[in-house]
């Protein structure tokens, strides 16, 4: 076993080779970070769960009678009402960590909050009448019930009130009347007033259906099903506040413009949402809660803490939908190189059986990261020899652009073919980008569009007139650049794009 094997093995030993997991931030929040009330009343009960089932069972207790507040007296006579004045405030803010709102033009000014916020479902509880108005942080008054004077006899049925508060203060001023009447028998009279608030935690989290996790470059296979909820704790829970909590999803182009979105289509209601993606494409995802919109978005940079527009922290973040099986290994495979050297343009390719010669007369000698560099380049070079491309300069493909070959390489590792194209007579070499480009070239087995005039799809190639890249999951192209191979390039990028079929 010569020296270059024994390292080759100990780069594998170590991992070098794995795929790269994207990281998910522990966006954790404690309902203190995000809430917060004002109450002196006593009329306030906070249901301090996220889970829709425990405020449902709570609120159905108050509603049958068994909750009952000290904010009452006897009233004898129907004519004269009791009637007493209360005042209490919610808070409800974004996070300490709270993520920044998308800030490009398909989406400024339409986002509400950022993320992870807090929210509050709102129930009033009271067998008499109210008169209501809530003033939010910055003084608009909104009157919520007038029904002061006016009493709801509990014998024939209980009406409650669903109301949700975004982030902010919000002051609620409340005429409470109590009045006389006889519940039927084996009824109860509630007796007071009670505002039951269920803080919940906006962060919306999406995952394949029944997945382990969530969050984490979603990819499916199309006819497959994503989840959806408010959070990632509503994931799996049975969907609530359907009259009032609506899903969107948008399928996304390429633009120059920056206007990457199609049109919103609503597919399901509630504090949760299954949909079945039926048709390969890249969409982001949205919940409208009474009308205000919260966004999809993303946890961390899209690789390796590199900031690159509409990849950040913060920016909307995509469902992937591949049209088979095929196109999710390409993109895996691209993402296992995420973030390497091996196809840079400033990395040269050797020969491996020279390898040797290169390391012994190397000055300054090389590190035992640049011998690892080259090591793992040269078995790609022999490896893209092996698929057909034999084609390689003097100057062993130093300082010479790699994404035809990053982009060969992928796709035979995935058993996805080709063609090479014959030079010399008797040397072969991979599509270059001006042929990939053009439709008048023929690359078998590959189709050409040009990117205005369709919709991409995740495990696509795509171009501009000077590189070539496989669209990831996000609309983003994977491929070797200068200096890494990286993902920095979005749907503002490609003019030019190439399906498999």
């Amino acid at each position: 076993m010569t020296t270059l094997d024994k390292l080759f093995i100990s780069m594998l030993s170590a991992g070098f080779l794995l795929s790269l997991q994207e990281a998910t931030a522990n966006d954790d929040v404690k309902i203190d970070d995000i809430f917060s009330k004002q109450d002196k009343s006593e009329i306030v009960n906070v249901i301090e769960h996220p889970a829709d089932q425990v405020a449902e069972t709570v609120i159905q207790r108050a509603l049958e009678g068994h909750v009952k507040k000290p904010n009452s007296t006897i009233v004898d006579d129907p004519r004269k009402p009791h009637k007493e004045n209360y005042s209490v405030s919610f808070t409800f803010k974004e996070a300490p960590n709270s993520r920044k709102r998308p800030e490009y033009d398909d989406d400024k000014n339409n986002d509400f909050s950022g993320q992870p916020c807090g929210i509050g479902f709102v129930t009033l509880v009271s067998d008499d009448g109210c008169t209501i108005s809530i003033t939010d942080d910055k003084g608009k008054k909104q009157e919520w019930l007038k029904e002061s004077g006016k009493g709801h006899d509990i014998s024939k049925g209980r009406r409650d009130y669903p109301h949700i508060l975004m982030p902010g203060t919000h002051t609620f001023d409340i005429e409470y009347s109590q009045t006389y009447y006889n519940p039927a028998p084996g009824k109860k009279d509630l007796d007071g007033i009670t505002l039951f608030v269920t803080p919940v935690v906006v962060d919306i989290s999406v995952r394949k259906q029944n997945a382990p996790t969530e969050n984490s470059r979603v990819l499916l296979i199309k006819g497959e099903c994503i989840e959806m909820a408010l959070n990632k704790d509503m994931l799996g829970q049975k969907s609530k506040f359907k009259d009032i909590i609506t899903w969107e999803i948008c399928r996304l182009r390429a633009s120059k413009t920056l206007n990457f979105e199609t049109q919103w289509v609503e597919v399901g209601n509630g504090t949760t949402c299954t949909y079945q993606c039926n048709t390969p494409g890249i969409y982001r995802v949205r919940s409208k809660i009474n009308g205000k919109i919260f966004t999809y978005t993303r946890r961390e940079d899209a690789y390796g803490g590199k900031k690159s527009p509409f990849l950040c922290r913060g920016d909307p973040d995509c469902v992937g939908v591949v049209n088979s099986q095929h196109e999710k290994n390409l993109i895996n495979s691209a993402i296992a190189d995420l973030m390497k050297k091996t196809y840079a343009k400033l990395t040269p390719w050797y020969d491996f059986d020279k390898l040797e010669d290169v390391f012994r007369n190397a000055s300054p000698p090389l590190d035992t990261a640049t011998k690892q560099l080259y090591t793992e380049a040269a078995l790609l070079k022999k490896e893209v020899k092996n698929y057909g491309h034999n084609a390689f300069g003097m100057n062993n493909f130093y300082n010479q652009s790699k994404c035809n070959i990053f982009v060969f390489y992928h796709c035979h590792s995935c058993g996805i073919d080709i063609p090479t194209f014959t030079i010399n007579l008797v040397q072969s070499r991979a599509p270059i980008v001006a042929e990939w480009i053009s439709p008048n070239t023929t690359i078998k087995g590959w189709k050409w569009f040009k990117a205005s005039t369709v919709l991409p799809e995740p495990g696509w190639l795509c171009f501009d007139d000077a590189h070539c890249a496989i669209i990831d999951y996000d609309g983003a192209g994977i491929s070797g650049g200068v200096s890494d191979n990286n993902k920095i390039l979005y749907l503002i990028f490609p003019n030019y794009f190439r399906k498999h079929e």
